[in-house]
C-alpha cells in the first residue's frame, strides 16, 4: 500500500512540472535542473523527476518519444521553408506592383 501512495505522490508531482512526459525525456537535465531549482522544488523532488527520468530513457518509450520529437522538428523546419518561400513570393508581387 505504501508504495502506490509513493506513486500517486510520484505522478503528481510529475503533473505539476511543465513538460509532458516525453519531452521530460528529450530535454537537457541542467534545464530541468534549473528550473526545479528556480521553482522552489525540493531536492527530493528532483530526485524524484530524474529517477522517473532515467527509468524511462532505458525503454522502448524513449526511443518513440525521440522519433515524435524528430517528426515535429522536421513538420517545423518544413513550415518554416514553406512561410519564407511565402514571403519571397510576396515580396516579389510587391515588387511588381510596383
Amino acid at each position: 500500500m505504501a508504495y502506490q501512495t509513493t506513486m500517486k505522490k510520484d505522478s503528481a508531482l510529475l503533473s505539476k512540472i511543465p513538460w509532458t512526459r516525453c519531452q521530460l525525456i528529450v530535454t537537457k537535465p541542467d534545464d530541468i535542473r534549473r528550473y526545479m531549482y528556480g521553482h522552489k522544488y525540493t531536492e527530493k523532488e528532483i530526485e524524484i523527476v530524474f529517477m522517473y527520468r532515467q527509468k524511462k530513457m532505458n525503454c522502448e518509450y524513449t526511443r518513440r518519444c525521440r522519433e515524435k520529437l524528430q517528426k515535429l522538428k522536421d513538420e517545423k523546419d518544413r513550415l518554416v521553408k514553406s512561410k519564407e518561400e511565402l514571403l519571397n513570393e510576396i515580396d516579389d508581387l510587391r515588387s511588381q506592383m510596383i
